[in-house]
């Protein structure tokens, strides 16, 4: 039988992996990869981010036979069904291709992690044959048979439980965030638990005090065909705790379960360390409620190349770099793509990995193979760095994934606050020089159109506040000037639209290299037809602004005379000019918008830089409203 593996689809394969999650349940040593609670948990806290890291497992007929899927720090689930798990080697061998990342704090290199019971001798044998070790960090998994006597719940005065209410959720929201683990819910996360299939709000418990608060807290999930339960999460608030509320929680919710008929209760808490000398508040309660262990669910470990790694060294050797020596550097400075130092045999080169997300966009291809035609000829002129051709094209294809190479250049960008006026005069001459060159055989002609952007901004406020984004007030406070700046910059492009040329296109500090004290243009992705003097404005921008933001009137004159000294020609309407600079930042808004939101994001870390950069570009465009005046007299003094 061979394994085919493919991303989670349709609501069909939902269907089909809960029912190999109940069907596996009946295996002692298989029941938590996962419980169909658990999975409807982890469901419920990663919403569509969940559904995009779900690998579904398949044989050449398609059926469906198992999943795999990403955890807390990239520890992996999987499971397979009864009679599947021999191939659960062919799957270890995939995921050990596509999930390898860098180690856990205390460890080094590269590695990828799993979840496995020792008492599971078939995965144990597999792990141990590939070289996987079990760390020291395990999952508690514990059972209270329900047949047994259950002691009567005995709460302080004043304290109830009873099922959660509507008016119930602001406030376990918040208390499960300090109480639940590494997951931390917002009301979005609480409401698609509730809209779970399997959720009974009669089995949603809460400790409420005598003042209606609610104070501790228990979500049972029942697995009818199974005849057992499962609590997942479980908890108190940390100010009513070590007043026996935890453990008389379980005894009522034993006590509901048992008039269902139902036969077993489990429970799971992880975060623990076999290192640790004494069990932590939540063991404890546990085991004074009377479960009884069934098992410890080790993380096992294995040294690999991550993914991105083995493609490399397939890049390296199709276009025959040499054989890589040591680990690809990640380099920074990037804020969409990734980059790597690679240093082989045959020398040294920086490899940009597209993101896949942009190279999805039906025009994504077309423009990065059209800006290293740019790149390639700005280069006879100017300092520049394109990408390396290679059998006829600067973009190369590994496995699905993208990736641009470039020879290594020694050299580094300037942080905004060490660049001088010395510096904004040359890059101002480089400028001149771009826009006064002769792109006419590459043949390429601007749009016919300049694109109207109508971005519907309390789209994305009504999506902040679903999940309770950090940037949302902040994106709410300026939502009549977004509408306002938006027209501005439309009704800009469209006057300018009759005056462009070939330009780079995004020369902030980022995106030039200093070698020698001399400019190299790197980064030619966003290359293609601008209005010169809108470029111009821009460009000067960025190079006169401080980290603090203010702007270094020096700077900014410096950059202009150099532009000017190498063309002559400096006039325009200023105020048009600046006004469509509101565009190109708008655009960037809306851009890491959708990653921050997870619309158009690959993992965690990116959805992080797009929060960040959310936040940074909304004070960039309060800052350059506030400038625009200032800029604007500047201008006019150096043309008098």
């Amino acid at each position: 039988m061979t394994v085919l593996f493919r991303p989670y689809a349709t609501i069909e394969d939902y269907t089909a992996l809960c029912s190999l999650i109940v069907q596996k349940f009946s295996d002692p040593n298989r029941r938590f990869y996962p419980s169909l609670g658990d999975f409807e948990y982890q469901i419920s806290f990663g919403g569509e981010h969940f559904f995009t890291h779900l690998t579904v497992c398949e044989l050449e007929d398609g059926k469906i036979i198992g999943a795999i899927w990403p955890g807390h720090h990239r520890i992996l689930y999987c499971f397979t069904g009864s009679e599947y798990i021999h191939l659960e080697d062919a799957i270890f061998a995939w995921e050990e291709e596509h999930y390898g990342g860098p180690a856990l704090e205390d460890r080094s290199g590269q590695e990828v992690y799993i979840w496995g019971y020792p008492e599971d001798r078939n995965r144990s044998a597999i792990f141990e044959a590939r070289g996987y070790t079990p760390h020291t960090w395990y999952m508690y998994s514990g059972v209270f048979n329900l047949n047994s006597d259950i002691p009567e719940p005995q709460f302080p005065a004043g304290y109830s439980v009873r099922p959660i209410e509507q008016g119930d959720l602001t406030q376990k929201v918040i208390i499960m965030s300090g109480s639940a683990g590494l997951t931390e819910p917002n009301m979005a996360i609480y409401h698609r638990l509730m809209s779970s299939p399997i959720y009974q709000q009669q089995l949603d418990l809460v400790v409420v005090n005598e003042s209606n608060d609610v104070v501790g807290f228990a979500n049972i999930w029942q697995d009818v065909e199974n005849n057992i339960a499962i609590i997942e999460p479980f908890g108190t608030a940390e100010a009513y705790r070590k007043q026996g509320l935890a453990t008389n929680l379980l005894y009522e919710s034993m006590r509901r379960l048992k008039s269902r008929g139902v036969s077993n209760l489990y429970i799971n808490h992880g975060g623990l360390w076999t290192l640790d000398p004494e069990p932590d508040d939540a063991m404890r309660v546990y085991n004074t409620a009377g479960f009884q262990e069934i098992g410890k669910m080790f993380v096992w470990c294995k040294a690999c190349g991550t993914q991105e790694n083995l493609h490399l060294q397939k890049l390296s050797d199709q276009f025959m770099l040499g054989k890589i020596i040591g680990v690809p550097e990640p380099l920074s400075g990037g804020l969409m793509h990734r980059m790597y130092g690679l240093q082989t045999t045959a020398g040294k080169y920086a490899v940009k990995a597209l993101n896949p997300e942009i190279m999805r966009r039906p025009a994504a291809m077309q423009n990065f193979i059209t800006s290293e035609r740019i790149a390639a000829l700005a280069a006879k002129s100017i300092p520049a760095l394109p990408a390396k051709t290679i059998h006829g094209t600067a973009v190369q294809e590994i496995a699905g994934q993208f990736y641009l190479l470039f020879d290594w250049l020694d050299g580094r960008s300037l942080k905004p606050d060490e660049i001088n006026v010395v510096h904004c005069r040359k890059l101002g001459a480089v400028l001149s020089n771009l826009h006064r060159t002769d792109f006419s055989e590459l043949a390429i002609s601007p749009p016919c159109q300049v694109e109207v952007r109508l971005t519907d901004w309390h789209d994305y406020v009504r999506r902040g506040q679903e999940n309770n984004a950090e940037w949302v007030n902040l994106l709410l406070a300026i939502i009549d000037k977004l509408q306002d700046w938006n027209a501005l910059g439309n009704d800009a492009a469209q006057r300018l639209a009759s005056d462009r040329v070939i330009s780079h296109g995004d020369l902030d500090s980022k995106n030039v290299m200093w070698h020698q004290d001399q400019p190299i243009l790197i980064d030619w992705e966003s290359a293609g037809f601008r209005n010169p003097m809108q470029d111009l404005i821009e460009t000067a921008v960025y190079w006169s602004e401080h980290e603090s933001g203010n702007i270094d009137k020096a700077r900014f004159i410096a950059f202009i005379d150099g532009y000017r000294e190498g063309s002559g020609r400096l006039q325009a309407n200023w105020r048009v000019v600046l006004e469509n600079g509101f565009s190109g930042k708008l655009d960037w808004l809306e851009y890491n918008l959708k990653r921050a939101l997870w619309m158009e994001c690959t993992d965690e870390a990116e959805q992080q830089l797009g929060t960040a950069q959310v936040i940074g570009t909304i004070h960039a465009l309060e800052r350059y409203a506030d400038q625009i005046a200032e800029f604007e007299q500047w201008l006019a003094e150096m043309a008098s």
